[in-house]
């Protein structure tokens, strides 16, 4: 088997394996199945890159039979292809995609102890179990017709689902953006309208002249009338609820 192709299928068998492993998690934590990753297909990009990470910087240290130095480096060159990805991924969508500020001993948020340690543990099953097994049954595909047409099937399907998310992805950026700009407005609106109403001499001058003017109506934004008696009874009563929660 030709070995760009071979290091092709242990990307994306790695990324489905590590698809499989965070569906698996997250059900057991949350007691429901969710469709996990950033692709729409069954595959984590990160855990196939990773996978190829170890395989190649690793199997020197595993065939001398360094197992500590196997777990040791396995946990820093996933936890810095996990770190760097989150960057990337905040810097390219402006999303964190996850976030591990709730957990001791993490770095920015992007990778922790807990994580880093259970990545170790995955390194050590994939260069001591599953690689070697997958390594054999990859040898048993001998015919190359066989291994050009998965190549090119797989290839077409990845390169496919990648733009496809690209696409979603940037969409879903610009309207959180959008959601979060409008948040942040109506936030500023609100504190403004609560400055105003809780100026006590404003109120005063604003209720005597309802009630100098009972059968006054105003309109806003186009809606129908409605009495400005009745907006000032509801902006006192606010005012009150916000003196009482201050106490």
């Amino acid at each position: 088997m030709d070995l760009f192709i071979r290091y092709f299928f242990y990307l994306i068998i790695y990324s489905f394996l590590g698809y499989l492993c965070e569906v698996i998690y997250v059900a057991i934590r949350t007691k429901k199945i969710t469709n996990r990753g950033f692709l729409y297909g069954p595959v984590v990009p990160i855990y196939g890159f990773g996978a190829l990470i170890i395989i190649l910087c690793l199997t020197p240290l595993y065939n001398l039979g360094m197992w500590y130095f196997v777990f040791i480096l396995g946990v820093i060159l996933t936890s810095g292809l996990e770190y760097l990805t989150s960057y990337a991924m905040e810097l390219i969508f402006h999303m964190r995609w996850w976030d591990y500020s709730n957990k001791k001993f993490n770095i920015n948020g992007r990778v922790c102890l807990l994580n880093s340690t259970l990545f170790g543990i995955l390194v050590m099953v994939v260069m001591y179990v599953i690689h070697p097994f997958l390594d054999s049954l990859l040898d048993k595909i001998k015919n190359p017709a066989i291994n050009i047409s998965l190549f090119v099937i797989l290839l077409v399907f990845l390169l496919t689902d990648f733009i496809l998310s690209i696409i979603k992805h940037i969409n879903i950026s610009k309207m959180v953006f959008k959601f979060s700009n409008l948040v942040e407005a109506a936030q500023e609106k609100a504190n403004e309208f609560k400055d105003y109403i809780s100026n006590t001499k404003t109120m005063k001058k604003l209720s005597r002249f309802a009630l100098k003017h009972p059968s006054l109506k105003i309109r806003f934004n186009g809606k129908p009338r409605r009495f400005f008696s009745e907006f000032i009874f509801k902006a006192s009563e606010l005012s009150k609820k916000e003196k009482d929660n201050e106490k």
